[in-house]
């Protein structure tokens, strides 16, 4: 009993470490038409810019309609994508990364990233809907 016991804990330790550094597609997220009405397009750059800061993403205007958004986690995984905005929605698109295993044949990166994405997404959005443009 304790052999399988001993076997079965090894097996489940196995499985963890290889399902950490598992690999997933790079999402991209298009909202540019998520807007009902068109928007003020200062509403839009507002909320992408308070969206992004409430976890700690930082934002640069590279141009009108474009922020460069990125994020140091933990001191050493750097996500950087590019926001391209309307005043109908607004896009997300990876543009690099540090430490996350991205694979440009494959397009595939750590996990990780989607769900930092999935997060800035629902942050933006949320911002969207506070100002009244969602």
């Amino acid at each position: 009993m304790r052999k399988i016991v001993m076997y079965l804990s090894m097996l489940g330790l196995a499985l963890a470490i290889l399902g950490c550094g598992a690999a997933a597609p790079v999402v991209n997220i298009d909202n540019s038409q998520v807007l009902e009405k068109s928007a003020k397009i200062s509403n839009v750059e507002i909320a992408i810019k308070k969206g992004a800061t409430k976890r700690g993403w930082k934002v640069k205007k590279i141009e009108n309609g474009l922020f460069e958004v990125s994020q140091l986690i933990r001191g050493k995984h750097m996500v950087v994508v590019d926001v391209a905005y309307t005043n109908k929605g607004y896009k997300v698109d990876y543009k690099s990364s540090t430490n996350l295993k991205y694979n440009e044949e494959t397009n595939t990166i750590h996990r990780s990233y989607n769900k930092w994405i999935n997060n800035l997404v629902r942050d933006i959005d949320a911002e969207l809907v506070y100002n009244g443009s969602l």
